[in-house]
């Protein structure tokens, strides 16, 4: 009796924990999945393509921007260069290279990975290569 009664339990415990695992995900299979359709959306890569661009500092949507003409570039990282770079300041006149991504669906806003910056009449070389890390180290087991 006990037996059956324990079993009968383990079932219907079993059977509410798939439930609300099947819920949490609104009866889809888990995000984790290569081919669910809630995966992680693939965002473009940036183009290969390097442009150079001229204007003033400026602040734009909270983010530091250079306004060239009537598009303003978004620069995201360029806001911890601001107390190290004396002439880096708003309203500066700046020249940028990097790569654009358009960051509104008009073109006036877009996103500019920098990878060197003109300011007061010196150059900066901002392009970061990516981190290579070490292998680590083989362990072998101690003994014969």
């Amino acid at each position: 009796m006990k037996r059956m009664v324990l079993g009968i339990l383990l079932l219907v415990s079993a059977a509410a924990a798939g439930l609300a695992k099947d819920r949490q995900y609104g009866g889809r299979r888990h995000p984790c999945f290569p081919d669910h359709p809630l995966s992680r959306p693939v965002f473009p890569a940036f183009p290969a393509e390097i442009i150079t661009i001229s204007g003033t500092m400026t602040i734009v949507q909270g983010f530091l921007a250079v306004q060239s003409n009537d598009t303003a570039y978004l620069t995201p990282g360029l806001d911890r260069y601001v107390g190290f770079i004396e002439a880096l300041k708003d309203g500066a006149p700046v020249s940028l290279e990097g790569s654009a991504l358009n960051y509104s669906q008009d073109g006036t806003i877009k996103t500019l990975r920098v990878t060197k910056l003109t300011v007061g009449g010196k150059s900066y070389d901002l392009a970061r290569p990516q981190a290579a890390y070490p292998a680590p180290p083989r362990i072998r087991p101690r003994g014969r």
